[in-house]
This record gives C-alpha cells, sequence and structure tokens, in this order.
C-alpha cells in the first residue's frame, strides 16, 4: 500500500519478477588453486567421453534456443578422446536467452563443506558480447523454493581462445538437497568443455562470492564488483538478495536506534508550534491565542527551526521541484541520485563498517541503503543546523522561514496524495491489480502478510477507489491555505492507516509512509493551540490572516502566479500519467489471444512419462495465460509479453514468455519463486477448450495437456448484498 515504493512495487513488480530467474546465476570465479583436503571427485561423466548419442552427454542436461546445438567434439579436446562442444553460433538468442549445459549432484553429503566446481573450458568465434561461464547452485531441502548458495563468472567471464581450468568454491548450506553445476554461454560463440571435477576444501578456503584479479587489488576488486550488473541490466547483489528474501530473519520492534527517531520528533515538534519568535519574555499560557507568540527557550526552538528546515529539504528533495521541470528535471534528478550515492556508500563503508556492496534503490523502500540514507540525512541537517546558528545566531523572527517550510511540505504532500490516489482509483492499470487466478489455488498459509494486504486490496476495486479517492482529496485540500489544516487532517488519517499497514504486514514501505505521516503532523502543528481549543478544551478560537507573512501588497500577485503555475503542474503531471498508462494498457489489452485464461491439467508427462499430479512435487495442477504489462518509469510497456502462472501441488510459479506468433513459440524469459533454467514451449491448439505445451523445462521435456477452467470463486464472483439473515463467513 504503498507509497514512495509503493510507486516503485507498482511499476516495477513485474520487472522484478523477469529478473528473478536470474538470481541463481550471480557470483564470481577465482583463478586461485583449490586447497584440497579430498582427492578431486570425478563428476559421473565429468570428462565428457560417454555420449548416449552424438548430442548428449551420459548424466548430463542441456537447455538452449533453437539453433543452438551441444555435440561431441573429438579434435580439440583437453584430455581423453573427447569434449563436448556448444555451438550458438546459429541460435535464435534472444534477450537474456542462453546455452546450458548442467548436471544435478545429491548435495546432501556435502552439507556444511565448503568445496569447489572445476571445469576446462576454452571459448572460439566469440561475437561481440559472447561469454561463457561456470555456474554452481544449491538447491535447499527445508524449502524448495529458496536458492542458498549460488555463484557464477559473472564478473570474469570465459573469452580465452585457450583451455584453461575455472573453478567456483562454495560453503554448501547446511539444509542443501541438491547441487547444481554446469556452463552457459551466452550470445553467439563456440565453446568446448571437458575434464570437470568436484572436491571438497579445507574449511577456511575463502569462496568465490567477490571476484579477485591475481594482484588482490582490493579497491580495484570493490570497484569491480560493485558495477558490475547482469544481462538484465540488474546488479548481482540485488539478484541475490531476492534469492535470500524468502528466508531473511525475524527483526525486534524496539532497538536502540529509535532513539534518533525520539530525538528527530521532538525537534519537530519544538519547530513546529505555534512561537514565531525566540526571545526570553515568557510565555503567559501555551494555549492562550492571545499571547504575543514568545517563548522562554532562546537556543533550542532555533536550532529545531533550522534542523526541521535542512532535514525536510535534504529527505524530499529533489521531488516534486524536479518533476516539475520538463526535460532537464530528470536529468537534476539522476545526477543528484548518483552523488547521494556516493555519499550514502561512504557512510555506509567508514561509519557502519559495511564492506560489502548495498542493495539499490528497488522495490522496497527499507533496504540497508536507505536507513543509511535517512541517517546521513539526519547527520547533514545537525550539522547544517549547527553552523547555521553558528553564523546567524541574533536572528530571532523565523515566521517567514517556518511559513515557507511548512507551503513546501504542503505542496509535497499535495505531490505524493495525488499521485498515489490515482494510480488507485484506475479501473484499468491499479497500483493494486484484481486478485489473480494463482491466489484461488494457493495454500492461505503460503502467503506472506504483504500479499495479504494485496489480495485485500485486489478483491475490491470499489475500496481501492475509496482508499485512492481519500488520498486525492487530502491532497487537493491541504493545497490551500484556507482549508490547509483540513488537508492535512484527512491525509494524517489515511497515511496513519497506511503507515499501520505497512508496520503490521511487513510492507516494506515503513519509511516513506512514516515520513508521510510526520509532514502532516508538521503541517498541523502550528494550528495545534486552536484545534486543542475546539477540539479538547471546548474554547472559542480566533479567527487567523491566512496572508503569507512574505507577500506585502505589492507582491501577493506574484506569489499567486508562482501558486497557480505549481499548482497546475501538481495536478497535471499524475493526470497525465494516469491517463497515459490508462491508453496504455488498453492498447496493450487491445490484441489478446483467444486462448488466454485459465487451465486446468489434464495430462502432464515428463520424457514421455505420465507424471502421477497429486504424489508429485512436479506436478502441475493449473496454468493461466494473461497479458502483462512492465511497468516502468515512463508507464506501461506494450512489449509484447504473456504472463504463464503454474499452480503446482506444493506451491507456485510464474513465467514471463515473449511470444513468436508466427510459430506459435513461448520464449521463456523469466521465472520466479522456483529457478528454472530458461526454455522455449510450443503452444498448440488442440480444440476450443483444449491446449498443449511441448518443450524442455530444467533440461526435462515436458507435455501438458490442458483444458480450460472457467470455475467460479467465491471471494470473486460472492458479489454485494444489503440483506444477510446470518454472517456468512468462509
Amino acid at each position: 500500500m504503498n507509497l514512495s515504493s509503493s510507486s516503485s512495487i507498482f511499476r516495477i513488480r513485474f520487472r522484478t519478477q523477469l529478473n528473478l530467474a536470474l538470481a541463481f546465476f550471480i557470483g564470481l570465479s577465482s583463478g586461485r588453486v583449490c586447497a584440497q583436503v579430498e582427492p578431486p571427485t570425478k563428476l559421473t561423466n565429468g570428462d565428457v567421453e560417454t555420449w548416449s548419442t552424438e548430442n548428449l552427454p551420459d548424466g548430463w542436461t542441456f537447455n538452449a534456443p533453437k539453433g543452438a546445438a551441444l555435440s561431441r567434439e573429438s579434435e580439440l579436446v583437453f584430455e581423453g578422446e573427447s569434449s563436448a562442444l556448444i555451438d550458438t553460433t546459429s541460435s535464435r538468442q534472444g534477450t537474456g536467452s542462453f546455452a546450458n549445459l548442467s548436471m544435478r549432484i545429491d548435495g546432501r553429503p556435502f552439507r556444511g563443506k565448503t568445496v569447489c566446481f572445476r571445469a576446462a573450458v576454452r571459448a572460439d568465434e566469440i561475437s561481440e558480447g559472447g561469454r561463457a561461464q561456470l555456474w554452481f547452485r544449491v538447491d535447499r531441502e527445508s524449502d524448495r523454493y529458496s536458492v542458498g548458495a549460488f555463484d557464477n563468472m559473472q564478473n570474469r567471464p570465459i573469452t580465452s581462445e585457450e583451455w584453461r581450468h575455472y573453478e567456483i568454491v562454495l560453503r554448501v548450506d547446511e539444509d542443501a538437497d541438491k547441487i547444481i553445476v554446469g556452463l552457459i554461454c551466452l550470445g553467439k560463440c563456440k565453446t568446448r568443455f571437458d575434464d570437470a571435477t568436484f572436491q571438497v576444501l579445507a574449511d577456511d578456503t575463502p569462496t568465490t562470492g567477490v571476484t579477485l584479479d591475481a594482484t588482490n587489488d582490493r579497491e580495484k576488486n570493490e570497484n569491480k564488483t560493485k558495477s558490475s550488473t547482469t544481462r538484465s541490466g540488474i546488479s548481482p547483489v540485488l539478484m541475490k538478495a531476492f534469492a535470500e528474501a524468502e528466508n531473511a530473519p525475524r527483526q525486534p520492534f524496539f532497538n536502540h536506534w529509535l532513539w534518533l527517531v525520539a530525538i528527530t520528533l521532538g525537534l519537530f515538534a519544538i519547530s513546529g508550534l505555534p512561537c514565531d519568535k525566540f526571545s526570553t519574555k515568557p510565555d503567559e499560557s501555551m494555549l492562550d491565542e492571545d499571547r504575543d507568540d514568545r517563548s522562554t527557550f532562546r537556543i533550542i526552538p532555533k536550532f529545531a527551526v533550522r534542523f526541521s528546515v535542512a532535514y525536510w529539504l535534504l529527505y524530499s528533495f529533489p521531488v516534486p521541484i524536479a518533476s516539475l521541470i520538463p526535460k532537464y528535471g530528470s536529468m537534476f534528478q539522476t545526477w543528484y541520485s548518483t552523488k547521494s550515492t556516493v555519499i550514502v556508500t561512504w557512510v555506509a563503508n567508514h561509519v557502519f563498517k559495511i564492506q560489502d556492496e548495498l542493495v539499490p534503490p528497488n522495490g522496497s523502500g527499507d533496504t540497508t541503503f536507505s536507513y543509511i540514507q535517512v541517517f546521513t540525512v539526519f547527520i547533514m541537517a545537525m550539522a547544517i543546523a549547527l553552523l547555521w546558528t553558528l553564523v546567524d545566531w541574533r536572528k530571532t523572527d523565523y515566521r517567514n522561514v517556518k511559513d515557507l517550510l511548512r507551503s513546501y511540505l504542503r505542496y509535497v504532500l499535495a505531490y505524493w496524495m495525488l499521485s498515489y490516489g490515482m494510480a488507485k482509483v484506475s479501473w484499468g492499470v491499479n497500483q493494486f491489480p484484481l486478485i489473480s487466478e494463482w491466489q484461488f489455488n494457493k495454500n492461505w498459509g503460503d502467503s506472506s502478510p504483504m500479499n495479504v494486504v494485496w489480495s485485500f486490496m485486489g478483491t475490491s476495486r470499489a475500496y481501492t477507489v475509496f482508499a485512492g479517492l481519500g488520498e486525492m482529496v487530502g491532497g487537493l485540500l491541504i493545497v490551500w491555505r484556507r482549508t490547509a489544516t483540513l488537508g492535512a487532517l484527512v491525509i494524517f488519517g489515511v497515511m496513519l492507516n497506511v503507515m499501520m499497514l505497512n508496520f503490521c504486514y511487513d510492507v516494506p514501505v515503513k519509511l516513506f509512509s512514516a515520513h508521510l505521516v510526520c509532514m502532516a503532523l508538521y503541517v498541523l502543528l502550528p494550528d495545534s493551540i486552536r484545534l486543542a481549543n475546539v477540539l479538547f478544551l471546548n474554547r472559542p478560537t480566533k479567527q487567523l490572516d491566512l496572508r503569507p507573512p512574505y507577500a506585502g501588497p505589492n507582491t501577493i500577485w506574484i506569489q499567486r502566479a508562482v501558486k497557480l503555475g505549481i499548482l497546475i503542474f501538481i495536478v497535471a503531471i499524475p493526470i497525465s500519467k494516469h491517463v497515459d498508462n490508462q491508453v496504455r494498457f488498453l492498447a496493450a489489452q487491445a490484441n489478446v489471444p483467444e486462448y488466454f485464461g485459465q487451465y486446468e491439467v489434464e495430462e502432464y508427462r515428463i520424457n514421455g512419462k505420465p507424471v502421477d499430479q497429486a504424489n508429485s512435487d512436479n506436478g502441475w495442477r493449473s496454468v493461466r495465460f494473461l497479458r502483462q504489462n512492465e511497468y516502468t518509469a515512463d508507464g506501461v510497456s506494450l512489449k509484447d509479453k504473456i504472463m504463464v502462472g503454474f499452480n503446482k501441488t506444493q506451491g507456485r510459479a510464474e513465467a514471463a514468455f515473449t511470444v513468436n506468433q508466427r510459430d506459435n513459440i513461448l520464449e521463456m524469459e523469466a521465472h520466479t519463486n522456483q529457478i528454472i533454467p530458461k526454455s522455449s514451449i510450443e503452444l498448440k491448439q488442440l480444440d476450443d477448450d483444449r491446449l498443449v505445451m511441448i518443450g524442455e523445462v530444467a533440461g526435462e521435456r515436458i507435455e501438458i495437456t490442458l483444458r480450460r477452467n472457467d470455475s467460479l470463486y467465491r471471494v470473486k464472483d460472492r458479489g454485494f448484498r444489503w440483506v444477510n439473515e446470518v454472517p456468512f463467513n468462509r
């Protein structure tokens, strides 16, 4: 639900699904010699000498795009009489597609041990962007949808035309079930593979979690690691974070860092109270509106105002200012984000001693990066306030400064409330999509708390629109001084509910939603005495002069013109994006294939053998086809993608495919929750209600016969009624 990051979740939810398939490839290689404690273990046919056919060595599986080939090589071998040749020079490679030669190993004998996968590789005829990489992944037994240790040669691709041994070293998880090792070929090239071994090393052997050059130049290696990205443009550390999210440990709510929150809120309260001059004349009554607005405090209130100004500008900048500047605003925002990232990274490395790369901003607004960023803003605001106080210690009148800060926060709140409100009122592209088919067949207990909120909101479009209207009403009311207090009260109520949902349901937008609540409170503070008199003390309150203290008779029209321009942009930008998203959505939905919908699995075969779906982890129960739009900063992408969701007997999985309309080929681009290598699946229409999917997944040939299922679901189809004679709670 949910704001700063909620917008990111809304825009990139599919993009994160699209890239999670690559998570198991993230890792790096090393040029070290393994310090073995046991003799090298030849993998089953690790020397690829035995071939059942001319196209597949015994014990190995091969998965590749059309046109790629695996064959037995008898001339250029590392040792023995044969090696494996992977030729992708004629393949129809799409974005992110690759050829994969792999082997599955029982991981239980290696639990808790440090092991090395080593193989001889030679890369020939490499085109631009082509390369080869060894890879190593551990599948955990405790959670079949969770990846344990994983690594590949992402930062040291194999491009040499000479035979060389390459190694990956990992510590196997204590609950390891399977280990998968192999070679992937990216782009168009010819790669030869031979002499693969698997061996146990000493426990203190360094693993290849970070790429190291032979020079051991730490700074150089750190820079190389941090600049690396996957072929999809997503950094390896983000991919690893997706893989580890399943088993992220619980954390206590109360911790020693909350004292910083208390200090910050205290300074906000002091600076926002209706005390315009900070002299030594005492107050007669804090609730007397006829007093001279003077405080017995002097240094602390001045410091608090200056801290508040610095904090809120640093935290919210450059939004929404950058959004109001066509073209150059986004360029400045990118520049500002880059520079602030450098500062936050420095603080992480030198203050918190975090040497690992921080997970970059993504669908979560509560990353370690985000918290260190807020801490950095706090320290910088403290420093600015201290320096400001030392330089300008005589000034006592801050009415203009406080009024300008309050006006700025009003516009910031208006911008976000209108943006996220419109994201909820749409019947097409909505922050909370209508509850999807896979939700109907999943086990309720498998839901994450965040998924419960998304399903709740997606079940009723009317309620989602109501929630969005609440945000929009508050955003519009807070723009004008006459209704600013009412608007702040509406936003406070709406956002307090959002914040509590985020905290109580583990939605990763806690930081931003809490800041929006604080912004609304800060806007309310100047009216706190008047509100207390009316709401609690049953006392009359005086009328306020709503004119800005800095706008005289000759400047009021300039102020009004500036306000009108800001208002037009604040309202026009969200509306234009909203309308553009709807147009793109309707265009994307215009040519939906007739076979789209929900299907039940009639028959499922692996390698020609039928699978007992009720008693097998590989049993598929249902498949769904739907259009998946890609949400980006520019709106809805019209890329020709479909989502195929597989509801399994033991969980669910989703895959994103590009569609080759000419050959009815589904080219898998990504896979979530259960990691499966990319593949091509042929789709055939048997009749109006039946389809068949034929292809290879994880090295096994599958054939799935599907029958359309238009069953009704109570949660979606029960509908509304005025009269309920008894509670219907199922």
